[in-house]
């Protein structure tokens, strides 16, 4: 009998951007949710799931500030109801600990404690003072909590094996600094890489579940890309499926979201990620692209008007003729400024046929889904 083949591992690092979403209820974004729950029993591979310490400070301070912005109007409400709801910034402070720490263990979490002794301090200082990755280059000196991040990772990178085969290190970031930092500290490691999105990562689980080899996806996906959008290319996918016509006909109530205080929304570029690798069947390889719609959103807010002396809205109202000039003031003197952005996304699920002399043929739209808003 043949020995049982051990199941390969994906260590997956996250940084604060990659996990964000900007509520005071939850610790992470539905999409990295569901993606766990998607992918917590494969039969050939082992996902490990780690969130820095730092991270998770973070996320329950931005939580707790979230938390406390709704002070105001549970007080409003309090004295709607005239009863004492008793909810004070210490209830608040400790529920969200409560909370993260649940979300923590529902999601299988492993949080990397910072060991302080074995940081070098004579480098990190080193690095603020010359302003060197992953510290900015300006008199804020920004960059503190992300050299811990990175010593976090250094944990992760020290207890894991060094073979490809059978561990992977992914660092999931969309900060450019930080990217380059940790890239600079574990260059020599083959098998760590770092990732911008979750549509990498995405792609990257699949490859590794499918009978499919990495290098032959790669070798491709330049081709797929353009064959599924080039710029005014009535030819691609995109303009010739009218998968825009398709978003706003299908989605039009998601395309109207808006967060709480927010008057109007307002839609500006359209982003197309690169295709993200789904799976194998036959000679058909299925695909995943992301669209992100770059939103942003605006609140009105009511200045009072400023008459030139106390009594001009008395002679406004003795002089009908000038009550309309009033109004118009008043409505003037409604402000509307930029309120929050985000992002609302949309998967395209579709299909190719590679041939066996690795050409690509009879393109094909699967499905076209909403995925979610996110709010900066």
């Amino acid at each position: 009998m043949k020995p049982k083949k051990s199941k390969r591992e994906l260590r997956i690092i996250f940084d604060t951007n990659a996990i964000f979403i900007g509520t005071a209820s939850d610790l992470l974004r539905k999409e990295i949710v569901d993606l766990i729950e998607s992918y917590s029993k494969l039969p050939d591979l082992t996902l490990q799931w780690y969130l820095p310490q730092v991270v998770v400070e973070e996320r329950k301070f931005q939580m707790i500030k979230k938390g406390k912005e709704l002070l105001p109007s549970i007080n409003k409400i309090e004295k709607l109801l005239g009863h004492n709801l008793n909810i004070t910034e210490d209830i608040i402070e400790s529920r969200v600990i409560e909370t993260v720490g649940k979300q923590i263990e529902k999601n299988n979490l492993k949080v990397i404690q910072i060991e302080t002794s074995k940081i070098d301090w004579d480098q990190l200082i080193k690095h603020s003072i010359y302003r060197l990755p992953p510290f900015e280059d300006n008199e804020k000196e920004k960059g503190f909590r992300d050299a811990l991040i990175v010593e976090c990772i250094q944990h992760v990178v020290d207890c894991s094996p060094v073979t490809a085969n059978i561990c992977r290190l992914i660092f999931i970031t969309n900060d450019h600094l930080l990217d380059e930092a940790v890239n600079e500290r574990f260059a020599k490691r083959t098998n760590f890489r770092t990732l911008s999105s979750l549509e990498e990562l995405i792609s990257l689980i699949n490859i590794l579940t499918a009978e499919i080899k990495e290098e032959l996806i790669n070798s491709i996906v330049d081709k797929v890309e353009k064959l599924f959008f080039t710029k005014d290319d009535d030819t691609s996918l995109y303009y010739k499926e009218k998968i825009y016509k398709t978003i706003i006909e299908k989605y039009s109530n998601e395309l109207k979201l808006l967060p709480e205080s927010a008057s109007r929304r307002e839609d500006k570029t359209w982003f197309i990620n690169k295709p993200g690798f789904v799976k194998k069947q036959n000679q058909r390889i299925h695909w995943r692209t992301v669209i992100e719609v770059e939103v942003k959103t605006y609140r009105k807010t009511y200045v009072p008007p400023q008459p030139e002396s106390p009594l001009d809205f008395l002679t406004a109202n003795k002089q009908s003729q000038d009550i309309v000039s009033v109004f118009a003031k008043t409505l003037a003197s409604m402000k509307e400024d930029i309120f929050k952005e985000g992002r609302t996304k949309f998967e395209i699920l579709w299909s190719i046929t590679l041939t066996t002399t690795e050409q690509l043929i009879n393109p094909k739209i699967e499905e076209v889904n909403y995925i979610e808003t996110i709010w900066k």
